[in-house]
């Protein structure tokens, strides 16, 4: 079956990358009904992945509107009909279910799912929403008809930790699109970016000891830059852009990731990351750029100072493939999603 798709997504947050999402879905799953919601601000002020206040605000009113929908079109059963909000975690979404069994509807209910309380290191958890937040997903998990993750990593984590039926969570990799005009050629520096938010979960703290490491072997030259800052401040998506492109080298020191945008952005600018061997860097990126420890990574961050600049070294042709198969990934996502939500 073809079903309509009535689209619910996030708030567009200059610091994340759901203002793209919102040009994605549009694109490419062509909805037949995008319900917005009311933005509180327009950056995070409190919380982590998104404003803890301004996310409640804009879920709450966007789902105001879509009861509404609902309401006006009860007549109809909407069978054809499935309801896709870019993040499961979308607090009042309970009332579609609370419809569908009152009403006897037979709409579907389809998310993407990025993390929750079952990784100890999600900010969430951190925060000390782990003692009802189980509960309240295992209820998000009955809810829900489609669960879409990026990684098997994610989808492994959530099945062994939460009451979920396996066969709802579907690994269909999570939207992400070259766009030529942001990535043209420029000189490249000798700049190495630490791209995350300064949060516990990735660990910030270490970009220092890799600082403190080129002074100890004297490698000089060479500029550490931080796209958030201390007082919370953080680079315009433009400025962003171009801090990718300027620089030849991201590190991620993250215990916490079930995709990670920033170092498939920085591939793209054509840069060259450095990973632990761990979460869902392990299906994404070759061995070679992977890092079990301190010492591990220190030796690999020098192999790949070495091998920067040839385009025939074995490290610039393991940049070129992880940069393809994330793009591969990346385009087949919303098709994936298509395809499980007509049930094909």
């Amino acid at each position: 079956m073809e079903r309509r798709i009535v689209n619910l997504p996030l708030e567009s947050l200059e610091q994340r990358y759901t203002g793209e999402w919102r040009q994605y879905f549009e694109q490419h799953m062509k909805p037949f009904l995008t319900i917005d919601g009311v933005p509180l601000t327009s950056k995070i002020e409190d919380g982590a992945f998104l404003d803890i206040c301004g996310t409640n605000y804009f879920k709450a009113t966007q789902m105001a509107d879509t009861v509404k929908f609902i309401y006006t079109n009860k007549k109809d059963r909407m069978d054809d009909v499935v309801f896709f909000t870019h993040d499961v975690w979308h607090c009042g979404i309970e009332a579609l279910a609370y419809i569908r069994d009152g009403m006897k509807k037979r709409y579907k209910i389809a998310g993407c799912l990025h993390a929750g309380t079952y990784d100890k290191f999600d900010p969430i958890t951190m925060m000390g929403m782990g003692y009802w937040g189980k509960d309240y997903e295992n209820s998000l998990f009955r809810i829900f008809d489609y669960i879409f993750v990026a990684t098997e990593w994610h989808k492994r984590q959530l099945i062994h930790s939460r009451d979920v039926e396996p066969n709802k969570v579907h690994v269909t990799g999570f939207p992400i699109y070259f766009d030529k005009t942001k990535h043209e050629k420029v000189n490249k520096e000798n700049i190495i970016v630490l791209p995350n938010r300064l949060s516990k979960d990735k660990n910030p703290q270490m970009f220092e000891v890799v600082k403190e490491y080129f002074h100890w072997r004297q490698i000089k030259g060479w500029q550490f830059i931080r796209t958030f800052s201390d007082d919370g401040s953080f680079l315009s998506k433009e400025e962003y852009w171009k801090l990718l492109h300027r620089a030849k080298l991201m590190i991620s020191f993250a215990d916490h990731e079930n995709w990670g945008i920033s170092i498939q952005e920085m591939l793209f600018a054509g840069g060259y990351v450095i990973v632990p061997n761990k979460l869902s860097y392990v299906e994404l990126y070759n061995p070679f750029v992977r890092y079990n420890n301190a010492t591990d990574l220190f030796q690999i961050v020098e192999k790949v100072i070495m091998s920067m600049g040839g385009t025939e070294t074995l490290i610039t042709k393991l940049r070129e493939k992880d940069k393809e198969y994330a793009l591969k990934r990346g385009r087949e996502a919303i098709p994936n999603m298509l395809r499980i939500m007509n049930d094909e």
